[in-house]
């Protein structure tokens, strides 16, 4: 168990991708279980690809395609309890935009962690000069996230009906919603 008032909010670095792996594998378990709303699409990645991937984005200039930018919900020992990651488009035409994914383990949510993270991230996306927009996805039904991403400003563009159809042939209609930053 961790003392919540020791958590903070760091960038992720290079060398956070063994471990942010980890907690993404463990979130992404944590989907639709136990009362948790479903959040993530059935497919259950590998450590290594989440690694990999990661790794990939992270290592590349807010100028190439494919960038990305994660920031993680931490305790003292560097224990990942949430992240939030801001990523750029496939095009050099669309990198005025960001797409934003986040989550925070189960024990942690309901706590303010997911307002920090949104928080700390816009602040950081509105410091980028190139960035004007950012989007993002979620869910019909996970209202918790819904309402915060509406606080924050996000308005909804449209909703994807039938988007995902998970292991148990369940429809899961997604929700795309975006935030102007300046």
């Amino acid at each position: 168990m961790t003392d919540d008032n020791k958590l903070s909010i760091v960038p992720a670095q290079l060398r956070d991708t063994g471990e942010y792996s980890s907690f993404i594998v463990q979130h992404m378990a944590e989907s639709g279980q136990n009362g948790s709303p479903v959040f993530a699409p059935g497919h259950k990645p590998s450590r290594e690809d989440v690694r990999d991937h990661a790794a990939l984005r992270w290592s590349k200039k807010l100028t190439e395609p494919a960038w990305g930018r994660a920031f993680l919900l931490v305790n003292k020992t560097h224990n990942i309890f949430g992240h939030i990651e801001l990523r750029g488009g496939r095009l050099i035409s669309e990198l005025h935009r960001a797409s934003l994914g986040m989550g925070i383990l189960r024990s942690h949510v309901g706590r303010g962690y997911g307002t920090r993270l949104l928080e700390y991230a816009l602040f950081w996306a509105r410091s980028q000069p190139q960035l004007a927009w950012v989007d993002l996805g979620v869910f019909e039904g996970n209202e918790p996230a819904f309402r915060l991403y509406k606080r924050a400003g996000f308005v909804v563009e449209y909703t994807r009906q039938d988007a995902f159809r998970l292991a148990n042939g369940r429809s899961v209609n997604d929700i795309w919603m975006t935030l102007q930053l300046r």
